[in-house]
């Protein structure tokens, strides 16, 4: 049997780099549900050319001290082995690989595997879907995302990653419009702000002080990039980045349809800085962008502490995210609640870990995040004392 590998899997082309991890490979790893045993394993990677080699000799030996749990998904250590021994999955770098944590996820057809640059505490855990709770801190660091750069001369989309800047190709948008984006003969000329049209529909951007179809061509023009910027970001859950003068950040934000559009830009003309500072100032915005929606979500979550709109009790949590009522859910760093789920909605916490128990955070992540819920990783007095989560409620 040979595991299909996907996402980041990690073979001989992709096994040198650390890997970043996102919220759509977690999203990923969440909707592979085998219907029988889900192997997740956590352990740290070895560096240097004969990474792989290493790394699989760690593998099979936690493998080997699993054999309890396995067991009780009718796993052998030796099924559990083929699963994981796919083709390419542990060869050797070709070049130095980072030493740090592994995550690797395996099925009876699913295998994905992942660098980070953190150790992890080595462990197995086997149960009905994979154990990603570990991961999803790496979803709220701050790559990858990306960066359009708007200037007198170039329209470029950029993906940022812990490498550095790549270019992407977008469509149907001129080399560059040196009238529509031009500082000098419009910056000063110019006034502007945002404002909601009558009909409630996408707001606009006011001009004052200029020519009608200088404005209307910057508008016309601006709506094109949005149009191919979402085309060639389809699907993509990552922050946007603008890096433009100030009045072209603003005119573009009013006519942006791009979930994920940072509210803060980098503002003047990206010309005139190199690609990692770009990078680095783009990742700061980032960065900050995910604090602050981090500290709503504690806010908001404190401030409807103790009504119907949030809980910190765990089985009613997982009930709730099973119908698609988690807004946010708030988990701790570090400590476990075993027991189990009878789908669709009746959970069971234990007060010591059980035969063939799941981890009942990670599910309660897990339902949040099926059901179009947020996860957000905060220090553990955040949290009521003795409270294992705390969710607030859509409705």
């Amino acid at each position: 049997m040979t595991p299909r590998g996907i996402g980041l899997a990690v073979s001989k082309a992709a096994g040198g780099s650390t890997q970043s991890f996102n919220e759509q490979e977690l999203s990923r790893l969440i909707k592979e549900q085998s219907g029988g045993a889900c192997i997740s394993v956590y352990t740290n990677s070895a560096s240097g050319p004969r990474s792989g080699h290493h790394d699989w000799s760690r593998l099979r030996k936690l493998l080997r001290a699993a054999e309890p749990e396995l067991r009780e998904f009718a796993v052998l250590p030796e099924e559990a082995e083929e699963l994981f021994s796919g083709d390419g999955h542990f060869a050797d770098d070709s070049v130095s690989a980072e030493a740090g944590g592994r995550a690797i996820f395996a099925s009876k057809d699913f295998f994905a595997s992942y660098r980070v640059k953190t150790p992890f505490p080595p462990r197995v855990v086997v149960g009905p879907r994979f154990y990603v709770r570990p991961l999803v801190p790496f979803t709220q660091q701050q790559y990858p995302f990306f960066i359009l750069a708007l200037s007198q001369k170039h329209v470029r989309l950029l993906e940022a990653s812990g490498k550095g800047l790549s270019e992407l190709t977008i469509r149907d948008v001129p080399e560059h419009v040196r009238e529509e984006i031009s500082e000098q003969a419009h910056q000063k000329m110019i006034e502007f702000h945002s404002a909601g049209r009558k009909d409630g529909s996408l707001p606009g951007v006011v001009f004052h002080g200029t020519e009608p179809n200088k404005r209307e061509r910057l508008v016309h023009f601006l709506r094109e990039v949005d149009a191919a910027v979402c085309d060639a970001l389809k699907g993509k859950q990552a922050p946007l980045v603008v890096a433009a003068v100030d009045y072209v950040f603003a005119a573009f934000h009013s006519v942006s349809t791009y979930a994920h559009l940072l509210g803060e830009h980098l503002s003047g003309n990206p010309d005139l800085s190199d690609a990692e500072a770009l990078r680095h100032s783009a990742r700061e915005l980032v960065a900050a962008s995910q604090q602050a929606q981090t500290s709503e979500a504690v806010q908001r979550y404190r401030d409807h502490i103790n009504t119907a709109r949030t809980s910190s009790n765990l089985a009613e949590i997982i009930q709730e995210a099973s119908r698609g009522r988690v807004q946010w859910l708030l988990i701790p760093e570090a400590s476990e609640v075993w027991g189990t789920f009878t789908p669709p909605e009746t959970a069971h916490a234990h007060a010591k870990r059980e035969p063939r128990d799941e981890e009942l955070i990670n599910l309660a992540v897990s339902l949040t995040i099926e059901t179009g819920g947020k996860v957000h990783v905060v220090p553990e007095h955040t949290l009521p004392v003795g409270a294992p989560a705390g969710a607030l409620y859509k409705f």
